[in-house]
Parts: C-alpha cells; structure tokens; sequence
C-alpha cells in the first residue's frame, strides 16, 4: 500500500511539471524542467531511498555524494550576451539555459581527475543523526566549482588480467598514451602509403590525372 501511494505522489510531482511548463518558450521551458527535475530527483526518486534511514554504509554515502556532484553538472547557468553594435558592450542580454552537454562532460571528466578516495570499508556504518543527509550533501557540493568524485577502492591494473585481456601487439595513439595502456612498453614503426598529394587534372575527353605520392606515418604498438 505504501508503494502504490509514493508512486502516486511522483506520478502528481510529474504532471504539476508539465503543467507548469505548457505555452513556455523553449529555452524557458528546458530551464524549468531542468530546475524542477532535479528537486524531484533529490526530493522523490534517489535520495529518499539512499539516505533516510537510521544507518546506511558508507558506500551509500559515496553515491549520494557522486549523485550530488552529478545534479550540480547539469543545473542551468546563467549567458549573457551584448546587444549593442560596433563591440560595445553597454547593454547585455542574459538568458537562463541548460548546458551544453560537452560543458557537463568536460565538468564531469575534470570531477572525475580529482576523485578522491574514502578511507572506510563498505561495512561501516554511519550513523544518520538528521532526518535526510540529501540538502547538507548538495550544500557542501555547491560550496565547490568543480567538486571532485569519491570512490572507495582502487581500480586493479589491468596488467594484472591475463595476457590474452592485455594491449600487447594493438597500436596505441602516441607516447602518453601507450605509456598508460602497454604493460611491457612499445615499439614503433614507419607505414609506407601512397596517396593524393595534389589536385586530380582532367585531361582531354574524359582521362582524370591524379599526382601520388608516398606518405610516411609513425606507428605506436604495445609489445
């Protein structure tokens, strides 16, 4: 019975979300939507099942947290633009939208570079004094312009797989990156190829001359 009634507060959070958001402009639209979706995910859809209990584990908290930062990356933000001729900036136009999704992905791989580990076991268990952890969570978020990701264990190498699983013989993409995915080094290697070095000339009725040329290229491979 207490499913079949939070489900039928979601399904009402819902259509009071596309009520609110009929006859807006596109950009006003997305920027409501947006807005309005992600206090129903906090309020509704995750955190309620992930935090509001009297003890959870700490890899909980760690999703939480990932989940935070994740709602941060797509909040709308603030553009502006000038409108007044010859590079003058004495009047500006400023919009509320969504970002774009290369921004969140640039955001969300530099969170990802600054991940930082928790010293705790999944065992553990905290103990949750407040009611819900979710606002203090998203408040010590936003306090950070590119909060970093948390994460628990260490990924294994995976030189350690066994070495049919392992890069050995495929071509890497250069130095920096064969140095992170070759697990004994690599080699390199000159490929000789003829190709297009010029425009193609018709010629009389219907012969097309093309200049070739040969092209050396530096290959990478894994050893």
């Amino acid at each position: 019975m207490g499913g079949k009634l939070k489900s039928e507060r979601t399904r009402r959070q819902m259509y009071r979300l596309q009520e609110a958001t009929k006859g807006m402009a596109p950009d006003t639209r997305g920027t409501a939507s947006s807005a309005a979706t992600v206090r129903l995910a906090r309020k509704r859809l995750i955190d309620r099942f992930e935090s509001c209990n009297r003890f959870f584990h700490q890899l909980r908290m760690v999703r939480l947290h990932n989940i935070a930062v994740g709602r941060t990356r797509v909040k709308t933000k603030m553009e502006c633009q000038c409108s007044t001729p010859f590079g003058s900036c004495f009047a500006k136009k400023c919009d509320n939208k969504v970002i774009s999704l290369e921004k969140i992905a640039a955001n969300l791989f530099q969170s990802f570079v600054r991940s930082e580990r928790q010293n705790s076991t999944n065992e553990q268990k905290i103990q949750n004094n407040q009611r819900c952890r979710r606002n203090s969570l998203d408040r010590s978020v936003r306090r950070s312009e590119l909060p970093p990701l948390w994460y628990l264990d260490e990924t294994p190498s995976h030189c350690q797989l066994p070495e049919e699983h392992r890069w050995k013989g495929e071509r890497c993409m250069g130095p920096t990156h064969c140095s992170q995915v070759c697990c004994r080094g690599f080699t390199t290697r000159t490929d000789y190829r003829l190709q297009t070095c010029a425009p193609c000339r018709i010629r009389r009725c219907c012969h097309i001359a093309c200049s070739r040329c040969l092209n050396a290229t530096l290959q990478y491979y894994c050893i």
